[in-house]
């Protein structure tokens, strides 16, 4: 039999309790009936009323000790595996029949027989033909066709004053602010602007004759602020009238 288990010693000491409280309520019965009759004269009475003591003891059961535990047993050791022998390769002995045989001899094989080249005939030389001389002839230039020739040619001046005035525009246009007095109040317009170029590229005599004034300040600023400009080719006159409307619009 094994160690008695914590659950079975717990049940056991509570049966001894409630035997313990049963008792003990018996005995209060039997003392609350007696003193309900006056017989506490009599000794024999007296002697009922002394207390009687009851005595209880148990034993607890001792626990057993534990039996040894089987120890495992080791594990046995693996035995240790045999290295596989090297295969040798058996090779067919070879019948001295078939080396006694003589391999047959390869017939040497025919040479095409090269048929003879054509003898190549010898063509008649021919004598070469006399080249005829190149006649030496003198052919007269027209003196308007030299004369063409030797003149410079005319130059488009207006195509490259045209090409000009958009460069310094579009320099001018660089330097072009909106105001913001003009930005806030949502005016737009266009400023008519006209000033004199000297040949050094200077400008001389701005003037703004039509535009709100605020765009008209905008636009001067813009004019001064490209200065100097670049000088004029040689081919156009100056000093030049510039006159050109700047715009100003919002986006």
């Amino acid at each position: 039999t094994g160690p008695a288990h914590p659950a079975a010693v717990k049940q056991r000491s509570g049966r001894w309790l409630l035997a313990i409280v049963l008792s003990q309520m018996l005995h209060g019965l039997l003392y609350s009936q007696l003193t309900k009759h006056d017989l506490l004269a009599s000794p024999a009475v007296e002697r009922l009323h002394q207390p009687i003591a009851l005595h209880f003891s148990f034993q607890q059961p001792t626990p057993k000790e534990p039996e040894n535990e089987l120890e495992p047993e080791a594990a046995p050791e693996p035995e240790p595996e045999l290295a596989p022998e090297p295969a040798h390769a058996t090779f067919p002995e070879p019948d001295p029949q078939q080396q006694l045989r003589p391999e047959p001899k390869s017939r040497p094989e025919p040479k095409p027989e090269s048929k003879p080249k054509p003898k190549s005939r010898k063509k008649p030389e021919s004598k070469p033909k006399s080249k005829p001389r190149p006649e030496t002839r003198t052919d007269t230039v027209p003196a308007s066709a030299a004369e063409s020739q030797t003149a410079p040619e005319k130059v488009d001046t207006a195509a490259l004053k045209q090409r000009y005035l958009a460069t310094l525009l579009a320099s001018i246009e660089q330097y072009k602010s909106y105001p913001r007095a003009a930005r806030r109040r949502s005016i737009e317009g266009r400023v008519r602007v006209s000033f004199t170029l000297r040949c050094d590229g200077s400008v001389v005599e701005i003037s703004m004759p039509s535009g709100h004034k605020l765009l008209k300040r905008s636009a001067e600023e813009a004019v001064r602020l490209a200065q100097p400009f670049p000088k004029p080719p040689a081919e156009i006159d100056c000093p030049l009238a510039v006159d050109y409307a700047m715009a100003f619009e919002l986006r």
